[in-house]
């Protein structure tokens, strides 16, 4: 395992231990950058802990939650890196090497569901990096030198992934996953940690959150009426108002206090016929004639925010 030994030598010297990789089965895509303009990392004390990984996955918005969020991938297989010759130049028989090759990562994605891919396609113009996740459960980032706390994600100059394809007899509706590492050199740094409590098969374990939609009908100063729905599966999301501390999780914000959270005043204010639609009938918890912003905190999924205008 990565760590045992110290392979930042001052000499070339001997290598005193090999790196364990397992088979790839997971991309963790997360931000290149924090909010404030530094590197994204997790710590290699906190890596080892799934419910550490957890917390940076279930976040609910890559704008607002962008220094934390971490996005797991289904399970992908048929891993491959690939490098590309080095650039050389060759003058009166001396050769001197220019650049390195390009070092890419491709791999196909298990999942055959067409509003998957869609959704994936999402992030291929964003400047995002990824960890690997290895059959041994062990997370693979960057560690620029032995003494470092910290493991970071491989910076990606770009990622594509291939559309949805139409299965016919030949083949099965397979997509393609495709990163591109920005500096190559970056994969001299690979160190591992073992999340010992995990289980990188499990979707249970890590799983993705999954977009959701809201509608909003009836806008009154006693609340609205809001129907939500999963986009992957368009399914409605239920039970949003089953516990006694749900209502906790619904947050407005109006436009002229925008970051004073609005909180209904208990779960019973919250009513869901049919299923996902959800009534707010609170007392004068909205002013006539503003806007708010509505968001909700919920396990599992990401709801974008939406707008209650009211008349």
């Amino acid at each position: 395992m990565s760590g045992v030994c110290n392979t930042n030598l001052p000499n070339f010297g001997q290598a005193t231990c090999e790196l364990e990789m397992g088979e790839v089965r997971r991309l963790f895509i997360t931000s290149y950058l924090k909010e404030d303009g530094t590197r994204n990392y997790i710590t290699k004390a906190d890596a080892a802990a799934l419910a550490n990984w957890q917390t940076k996955i279930n976040k609910w918005s890559f704008s607002t939650d962008k220094l934390e969020k971490v996005v797991p991938t289904c399970i992908i297989y048929g891993f491959k890196s690939e490098i590309e010759d080095d650039i050389m130049f060759n003058e009166n028989g001396y050769v001197k090497k220019l650049a390195d090759g390009s070092y890419q990562f491709t791999a196909v994605i298990y999942s055959r569901e067409a509003a998957y891919i869609k959704s994936l396609k999402k992030i291929e113009n964003n400047e995002v990096a990824v960890y690997l996740g290895d059959d041994g459960n062990v997370i693979f980032g960057e560690t620029p030198s032995a003494s470092d706390t910290d493991l970071y994600p491989y910076r990606l100059e770009s990622i594509a992934i291939s559309n949805f394809k139409i299965p016919d007899r030949e083949g099965p509706s397979m997509s393609k996953i495709v990163c591109v590492l920005k500096d190559p050199q970056d994969a001299n740094d690979t160190y591992g940690v073992e999340v010992a409590d995990g289980d990188m098969f499990l979707d249970t374990d890590f799983y993705s959150l999954q977009d959701c939609t809201c509608t909003v009908t009836s806008p009154a100063t006693t609340g609205a009426v809001m129907a939500i729905v999963n986009d992957r599966y368009n399914t409605a999301v239920t039970g949003l108002n089953d516990d006694v501390t749900d209502y906790l999780n619904w947050k407005f914000y109006d436009s002229v206090a925008p970051t004073v959270a609005i909180v209904p005043t208990a779960t019973d204010k919250i009513t869901e016929s049919p299923d996902g639609t959800y009534t707010f009938n609170d007392t004068a918890i909205f002013t006539t004639g503003h806007v708010y912003t509505g968001k909700l905190e919920l396990d599992g999924y990401d709801i974008a925010s939406f707008t209650v205008t009211v008349p």
